[in-house]
């Protein structure tokens, strides 16, 4: 646009004048946010430590895959956010499945734990689903890192790997989780 307007410089009957701010942006990018609120099925084990803003979202690839799999996926992805990111939170998504069983919830589960048990992340453990199984992956993590851990599993939510989202205090009696998406647009 600016080249066609410079190429009509002469037929515009205005005068063209030097702004006073000349820096010019070198990627043109929105930010777009959305706000959702969480299944009914989610856990967490202190409400106290909500709310949480600006936590950079990973996103597990495949959920069937192995034990070991989804662990070194998790721990790479933890070495590579915590080198560009100031805080050592970070949330993971679980993309949708295709009919979660309990041996698939549970292979999750001790991928998580592992993934955060070998890592020198200190949590909050923090898992958002797209799937219905936010309060059955929840109870499970809890149980394998002990009570010094605290765990948020969100259900009902589906988000990409470098979104951001913020988690709000509970609602409605501590059933559902607000929870803002915050995706970043760029074009070049």
């Amino acid at each position: 646009m600016a080249q066609e307007l410079k190429s009509l410089e002469r037929e515009i009957p205005a005068p063209v004048i030097e702004p006073i701010e000349t820096v010019y942006a070198t990627v043109i990018g929105a930010g777009v946010h959305s706000v959702e609120i969480s299944g009914s099925t989610i856990f967490y084990t202190n409400q106290h430590i909500l709310p949480l803003v600006n936590i950079p979202v990973v996103r597990i690839e495949d959920p069937y895959a192995t034990l070991e799999s989804i662990k070194g996926e998790l721990l790479e992805k933890f070495d590579r956010f915590r080198s560009t990111e100031e805080s050592n939170l970070i949330a993971i998504a679980v993309p949708k499945g295709h009919g979660f069983g309990f041996e698939d919830v549970l292979r999750l589960a001790e991928a998580i734990a592992l993934a955060y048990k070998t890592s020198d992340m200190n949590g909050p453990v923090i898992v958002l689903c797209e799937d219905d199984i936010g309060k059955a992956l929840g109870t499970l993590i809890k149980g394998l890192l002990g009570k010094n851990w605290e765990v948020i599993v969100v259900d009902e939510i589906s988000l990409e790997e470098g979104d951001y989202v913020d988690l709000g205090k509970p609602l409605y009696g501590g059933t559902v989780i607000p929870v803002v998406m915050k995706t970043l647009v760029f074009s070049v």
